[in-house]
C-alpha cells in the first residue's frame, strides 16, 4: 500500500472528468442550500495517494472507484486489490479491507480483481470481482468476513471460443467465462446480481445470503435502476468479436447496446432505446468498446451515453425526448438543480450544462477540470477524484 500526503490548499487550479449516478444526488436534495453558488468552489482538501517503493517503473497506487458511505464515510477501492474506508469530514483512514490476504476467497479466485461496493441498509459492506460476491458484516467499528458466494459455479456461465474461423464446433477450444458487473440493493430489501447471464436475487435469512431467483436474458446485463417494486430499467450490452491472424494481427468488436423496461413479474422486456457501435483496434476509439454504459438519472429523466448517440428518455411520459448525434458530450453529474456535469469530448473540457424544459444548453465552464467523478456531502461540498488524488471543494 503506498503512502498517503494529506495537504490544505486552496487556489484556482482546474480539474477534469466525472460520473455520478443520480440515485446519490437525489438522497441529499433535502440538504441542498437554494442559495448556494453551483459554481463557487475552491479547493480545501487534498489526499494524494504515492508509493513510497523505490523501484524502477513503480507507480502510484491508482483510484479504481469511489462512493459515499452512511455516516459521512466515502470508500475507495484502490489498485483493484483493497477498499479502504475514510472521512468525508477529515479525509483520515477509518478502516482497510484486503480480501485477496483471506484464504477463503483465495480458494475461490485464481485471480483477483475487485470491481466494485455497496453498502447495505443493513450496513453490510458486499464487494465483488467479476466472479464472487465477498459479504463483510459491520461489528462495531470492524469488519468481518460473512460470505463468498462464487456466482461462476452456479453454472450460470458461458463459452467464449477462441477463434470465429473455426466452422466445426467439434474444433472450436473455448473458454468457461463470467462477468458479475454490479450489484444493487431493491426497496424490498433484496440484493440484485447484474450479470452475463442476466439477473440474480438474493435474500438474507439466518445471517446467510441465499439465491432465491434467477432470470436468463439474451444481453449481458450490466447496471439495473428500480422504477417501483419488480419493475426495472435494465441496461444491456451484446459484444461480438472478430479476430484477425493475418499480419499485422487485429481485432474488431461490434457492440449492441440496449435499454429496456423489464417487468419482473411477467418476465416481459420492452426496448426503449438501441443503439450500435463499431470498434476496430486499428481506431482509436477501440478502449470505448469496453466501456459500460454512461447513464444519470435527473427529474424522472434518464440521459444516455453511446459512442455514437446520446438519449434523454422521460422515464415517467415513457418517451424519447432527445436523440443528438452531432453533439459530442459524456454526461457525468445531475449537479444541482437544473444543472448537469458533462465532458465535451471534442474540446475534452468539462462544462455545465442547463436542462429546462426538455432543453438542453450550455450554461458555463465546470470551475475544475480533470478529474474522474464528482458527488455532493450533505453540507454542499463535494469530493472529486483522479487516477491517484481526491480533492474536497468547499462551497463558498
Amino acid at each position: 500500500m503506498g503512502a498517503l500526503w494529506l495537504t490544505n490548499e486552496k487556489n484556482d487550479r482546474k480539474e477534469k472528468d466525472c460520473n455520478s449516478l443520480g440515485k446519490d444526488e437525489e438522497e441529499t436534495k433535502s440538504y441542498i442550500n437554494i442559495n448556494m453558488n453551483p459554481l463557487s468552489l475552491q479547493l480545501k482538501l487534498i489526499l494524494t495517494f504515492i508509493n513510497n517503493k523505490k523501484e524502477e517503473y513503480c507507480y502510484p497506487p491508482r483510484i479504481n472507484s469511489i462512493h459515499k458511505l452512511k455516516n459521512n464515510k466515502f470508500g475507495i477501492i484502490i489498485g483493484e486489490k483493497y477498499l479502504s474506508i475514510y472521512s468525508s469530514i477529515t479525509f483520515k483512514l477509518i478502516y482497510s479491507i484486503e480480501p485477496n490476504k483471506n484464504n477463503e476467497i483465495i480458494n475461490e479466485v485464481k485471480y483477483f480483481s475487485l470491481l466494485g461496493f455497496i453498502e447495505l441498509k443493513n450496513n453490510d459492506l458486499l464487494l465483488w470481482t467479476s466472479k464472487i460476491i465477498i459479504i463483510y458484516k459491520k461489528i462495531q467499528k470492524d469488519y468481518r468476513l460473512l460470505q463468498v458466494i462464487n456466482e461462476f459455479k452456479q453454472g450460470t456461465n458461458y463459452i467464449e471460443y477462441d477463434s470465429d474461423e473455426v466452422e466445426d464446433e467439434d474444433e472450436q477450444r473455448g473458454t468457461e467465462c463470467y462477468d458479475l458487473n454490479s450489484l444493487h440493493e431493491l426497496r424490498n430489501g433484496l440484493v440484485v446480481s447484474c450479470n452475463s447471464y442476466g439477473l440474480k436475487f438474493y435474500s438474507k435469512n439466518n445471517d446467510k445470503y441465499t439465491l432465491i431467483l434467477k432470470q436468463s436474458l439474451e444481453y449481458n446485463v450490466e447496471n439495473i435502476i428500480e422504477i417501483k417494486e419488480n419493475i426495472f430499467i435494465l441496461f444491456q450490452i451484446k459484444s461480438k468479436t472478430y479476430n484477425s491472424y493475418t499480419l499485422p494481427p487485429s481485432s474488431s468488436i461490434d457492440n449492441n447496446y440496449i435499454v429496456s423496461l423489464y417487468d419482473n413479474t411477467t418476465k416481459k422486456r420492452k426496448i426503449v432505446i438501441e443503439d450500435n457501435a463499431y470498434f476496430s483496434s486499428f481506431s482509436k476509439n477501440y478502449g470505448q468498446a469496453f466501456s459500460k454504459i454512461n447513464y444519470i438519472i435527473k427529474d424522472k429523466c434518464l440521459f444516455i451515453n453511446f459512442p455514437n448517440f446520446f438519449y434523454i428518455y422521460d422515464i415517467s411520459q415513457n418517451k424519447e425526448l432527445i436523440k443528438e448525434k452531432e453533439i459530442k458530450i459524456e454526461f457525468l453529474s445531475n449537479y444541482f438543480n437544473d444543472l448537469i456535469v458533462a465532458k465535451d469530448l471534442n474540446e475534452k473540457k468539462i462544462k455545465v450544462y442547463q436542462f429546462k424544459d426538455e432543453i438542453l444548453k450550455f450554461y458555463d465552464d465546470f470551475p475544475f477540470q480533470n478529474f474522474k467523478k464528482i458527488f455532493r456531502l450533505n453540507n454542499d461540498n463535494f469530493i472529486i477524484y483522479s487516477d491517484h488524488q481526491i480533492k474536497l471543494l468547499e462551497n463558498i
